[in-house]
């Protein structure tokens, strides 16, 4: 099951952030409770009093917010607390900082306030100033947070450089959420860094705390209220850090690929669905293999299908060498929709499977293909893929009966341990979506029961090979697809309930595909 001890990176705690906003819980909750939380910690590590001093620095994003209630926390204990803005106030970068920064506009006592616009204040021609502020006892650091990049400029570098000398001069140096000057994911260091006494960290250590090239002498990680559900459920926060801007700068072909390789005799609006969605997942080009018998309806369900016509009615031997060059092309690969499971098919899968792991191309397994993959669970174990089966074709897979949806921890126990042992990345769809990797395993409740209908896991592989197309992780891919998948049934509805009465009997797949740029445009 999800480990929530574990560490974990800049852009898992953006997307818990946000999520934690899905269950009611503003963001300037989270900023309190951080920075409120700091204040404690610092308060009892040095048992600070009504003589003590403390001076705390302060940068402009979220992490200056967090210092801004720190300041503030320390105020009311009867702490005397001097606050260094580096940066124009007008630059204060999110409305939850700038309404901290406001509070303390209103506050005189034991608190003075600075606000530094450029080096100059570190300078020796300040030096009166500057002394009295090293006979502070301990020293805050919250100038820099999670969102580093590149070389620290003025008058921040200044400012990391004035706490780096009151270290060499004894002082208390305390960093709030990540030392300035540390990237939190990698645990590279700039050029100008904080080494701190104590790190005060929120919800987890970041990965990078692990991998820096010296010690910090303690790292107290406190809760700010982030619900453990806003971890385990995928969210809209998982979206708005996955879904990428299309490049200004890019030709065509450069913002994603997909070939979606499906139909038979019987079955063409399978793989037309999972190209349909991908085209509206905004990649540049969609690619669709379909049996001769088939291609002429594919290609009329839009212009923008390219559809490669097979040699025969079904997907067979005589297909693999287009196929292969096919795979060559593609960013990403779906493979199964509406395929069929005659013997030609089965035999060929075999070949595509081969293909896919000596390219390592990421490709999607659905519908016909998950039957037939149970054959080939060796090619499985090497390929780079995400397979989507409902709970009775993970049962034909694999051979285990899944535990029901609504535990979550016994099922995602035995889903972990299938996972392993076939080495793929697992979405098991269901009223409940179970995404695992082996390691990981996170939940998806969106989705409407009118969307028990054929077609929409078509359209969840198209979204989640467009994920992949524009280099998007596995297991990242299947959560957010799974998330805007589910989404998509329940904009419908809502749209069709205000328009109908409230009321909506029941609705098509193909209904579905127009609302994804809806969605996407919402986070993008």
């Amino acid at each position: 099951m999800k480990d929530f001890d574990r560490t974990i990176s800049v852009n898992e705690m953006r997307a818990m952030d946000q999520n934690t906003t899905d269950y009611g819980v503003p963001i300037e909750f989270l900023m309190e409770c951080a920075g409120s939380s700091a204040a404690r910690t610092i308060l009892s590590t040095y048992s600070l009093n009504k003589e003590s001093k403390v001076l705390v620095l302060c940068g402009t994003g979220n992490n200056g917010g967090d210092g801004f209630v720190v300041a503030r926390h320390l105020l009311s204990a009867g702490v005397n607390v001097t606050l260094l803005l580096v940066g124009s106030p007008l630059k204060i970068r999110t409305k939850h900082a700038l309404l901290n920064w406001k509070i303390l506009s209103n506050l005189n006592l034991k608190f003075k306030r600075i606000v530094i616009k450029d080096s100059s204040f570190f300078d020796a021609k300040e030096e009166s100033q500057l002394n009295e502020l090293k006979q502070c006892d301990v020293i805050v650091d919250c100038l820099l947070g999670t969102g580093i990049r590149g070389r620290i400029r003025e008058p921040i570098r200044s400012a990391i450089q004035f706490i780096r000398n009151l270290k060499k001069a004894n002082k208390k140096i305390v960093s709030v959420d990540v030392p300035s000057g540390v990237d939190p994911d990698d645990g590279s260091l700039s050029d100008v860094y904080i080494q701190p006494d104590l790190l005060i960290t929120f919800h987890r250590k970041k990965l990078g705390f692990e991998k820096l090239n010296f010690k910090i002498p303690k790292i107290i990680v406190n809760s700010i209220g982030i619900p453990l559900d806003a971890d385990l459920f995928v969210g809209s926060g998982d979206l708005k850090v996955t879904i990428k801007k299309r490049n200004k700068t890019n030709h065509k072909g450069q913002h994603g690929k997909v070939l979606v390789i499906g139909g038979s005799d019987q079955y063409s609006g399978a793989p037309a669905l999972s190209a349909m969605a991908a085209l509206e997942m905004d990649m540049d080009l969609v690619i669709v293999y379909a049996p001769k018998s088939v291609a002429n309806v594919i290609r009329a369900y839009s212009p923008n299908l390219i559809v490669h016509e097979g040699t025969d009615s079904n997907i067979n031997l005589d297909d693999i060498e287009k196929i292969n060059e096919l795979i060559e092309w593609a960013d990403s690969i779906v493979l199964g929709p509406g395929m069929g499971l005659a013997d030609e098919t089965k035999e060929a899968v075999g070949k595509i499977l081969d293909k896919c792991v000596e390219t390592q191309k990421s490709v999607v397994i659905d519908a016909d293909a998950i039957k037939i993959c149970k054959n080939y669970k060796d090619l499985l174990k090497k390929s780079n893929a995400i397979v989507t089966p409902h709970s009775g074709e993970f049962t034909i897979l694999t051979k285990t009966k899944l535990p029901a949806e609504t535990s979550y921890f016994e099922r995602a126990r035995v889903l972990e341990l299938v996972a392993l042992n076939y080495g793929v990345t697992f979405l098991v769809k269901g009223r409940l979506d179970y995404i695992c990797n082996g390691e990981n395993t996170r939940i998806n409740k969106t989705g409407v029961p009118e969307m028990a209908v054929g077609g929409t896991g078509d359209i969840l592989t198209g979204i989640v090979a467009s994920l992949l197309a524009t280099k998007v992780d596995k297991f990242t891919a299947a959560c957010v697809g799974a998330y805007i998948n589910g989404k998509l049934g329940e904009i419908y509805k809502d749209i069709h309930k205000s328009n109908s009465n409230g009321k909506v009997e029941t609705f098509k797949s193909s209904d579905l595909i127009g609302i994804i740029p809806i969605i996407i445009s919402k986070f993008r």
